[in-house]
């Protein structure tokens, strides 16, 4: 399986919502624009990331976890955001694929971001992270089992729950609580976005680029993602209204098919 579909698949049935939907034409512009930048990163990127450039990548991609701490945009005492100029992005869809991905290359390098990463998304609180957190341990845990991943997992899933509890927010239109709005449009529309999410599960589980690890790995991310979504007020990767995640999987999704 081509990384392209897996992330197309999903962002076009999310546009299709947005369309269904009557959401501003602006939010369609800045998926499909998302859409279309992962892309062309996939198609004409650098053939091959080297190994030596791949940890410091990873290095970075868990301090941006920690920048919403610092940078001042928070919603009722609850930091998640990147500021870009004058874009915000969230920060746990945006680099958390990514972390994904790297951590499952490396043993030592791999488990530290994965704790480092549930360190920064517990303080903020992102409830919808720390379950990513859970679901790419899980993948990790399946691929090439160890005591290590496991403990990390069920650490992830633990804090995932208090975080659940002290970080939820007002749902926002078009971001999160879209089952609820798209059954109003259309009950296939609602049953459409649900196929969509599991099969991008299976679409990243089953890409034909990458390690078994790297895949699972960035699967039961994207899972973790898509349970905050469904039980809680947390943006519908890939189908909402956002940037980050369409950005935040393309990389990922291209790192992948940059390994070597």
């Amino acid at each position: 399986m081509s990384t392209i579909p897996a992330l197309a698949i999903p962002s076009l049935v999310g546009l299709t919502y947005l369309l269904l939907a009557g959401a501003p034409r602006n939010y369609l512009l800045v998926n499909a624009t998302a859409l279309l930048l992962s892309i062309a990163l996939m198609a004409f990127g650098k053939a091959r990331v080297k190994r030596q450039h791949r940890l410091p990548i990873l290095v970075v991609a868990v301090g941006l976890l920690f920048v919403p701490l610092f940078s001042g945009v928070a919603v009722n005492g609850i930091a998640r955001w990147l500021p870009i100029g004058p874009v915000l992005l969230h920060a746990g869809l945006l680099v958390l694929p990514a972390i994904s991905v790297l951590a499952a290359e490396g043993k030592g390098p791999g488990k530290i971001a994965l704790i480092a990463a549930l360190v920064a998304v517990f303080l903020q609180p992102d409830a919808g992270t720390g379950l990513a957190i859970t679901g790419a341990a899980i993948g990790l845990y399946v691929a090439r089992p160890h005591w290590a991943t496991g403990c990390i997992a069920f650490a992830a899933f633990l804090a995932s729950l208090s975080m659940l509890v002290r970080g939820e927010l007002p749902a926002q239109p078009y971001v999160e609580r879209i089952l609820v709005d798209a059954a109003q449009v259309s009950l296939w529309l609602a049953v459409g976005i649900l196929v969509a999410l599991l099969g991008t599960v299976a679409l990243l589980a089953g890409l034909r680029s990458g390690t078994v690890s790297q895949r699972f790995a960035l699967a039961g991310s994207f899972a973790g993602f898509s349970i905050a979504a469904l039980v809680s007020n947390y943006p519908f990767p890939l189908i909402g209204y956002g940037a980050s995640a369409i950005l935040g999987y393309g990389l990922a999704l291209f790192l992948i098919g940059s390994s070597r």
